[in-house]
């Protein structure tokens, strides 16, 4: 028993040692080239429904325009390696043509994306900043209406559209640093993974978006 209780000891003080120094490696390397970074963004969304059943009542779908506006907060936990999240106001819908008519809707979320981004190692570093970023995203309903023709002037609010709003992010931006933090525009398209309408099936109309985004991001 007493060979196996130091053969157990051994063991706990090798992996423990072990465990220490990866951590004492991890956060040198972290707090080496971490860095938190917030600020503002404001962008412009051309947004539509994607339907994989058109069915037979509705013949076409149009795109509409509409306001994403937020903030972001990003972790930049390697040199070529970054973490953005933060929270956002987007308007997301379209314009449908159906048998009984034309429809209009606007649906306004709050949208949280959760995007990794990948810096590409470029000799200009200093100058600008190429990335590539996807990731999900979770929105939240929080006023949606709808009215007959293409006049946003004659909405009136309905309450058939799903509160949570699921969906998958994707692009690619161009980064300027700055003495205080970094300039960036970004291309993003969002790919609704929930149907839009309550009771709809899963092939019912998902929101989908492409996004022109611009953010400056403060370092702390």
């Amino acid at each position: 028993m007493g060979k196996i209780k130091d053969f157990l000891m051994s063991k706990v003080f090798s992996v423990t040692l072990l465990l220490c120094t990866l951590l004492f490696c991890i956060d040198t390397v972290l707090n080496a080239q971490s860095q938190f970074s917030i600020g503002p963004e404001i962008g412009l969304n051309t947004a539509t429904f994607h339907l994989k059943d058109v069915g037979q009542y509705i013949f076409s779908v149009r795109s509409q325009d509409g306001l994403y506006i937020g903030g972001i907060i990003n972790y930049q936990f390697a040199e070529l390696f970054s973490l953005q999240t933060g929270a956002a106001y987007t308007v997301k819908g379209a314009e449908t043509n159906t048998d009984v008519g034309d429809y209009y809707y606007s649906l306004n979320y709050i949208e949280i994306p959760v995007l990794f981004k990948f810096f590409f190692p470029t000799g200009s570093q200093k100058v600008i900043k190429l990335n590539l970023f996807a990731g999900p995203t979770a929105a939240f309903n929080v006023a949606s209406e709808a009215g007959t023709g293409d006049s946003e002037g004659y909405l009136t609010e309905i309450n058939n559209i799903k509160v949570f709003d699921f969906g998958l992010a994707f692009g690619g931006g161009i980064g300027f640093p700055t003495r205080k933090g970094i300039l960036d525009f970004s291309l993003r398209y969002t790919l609704g993974l929930t149907p839009v309408f309550i009771g709809s099936s899963n092939a019912g109309p998902k929101n989908y978006v492409i996004s022109v985004i611009t953010d400056y991001a403060f370092r702390l």
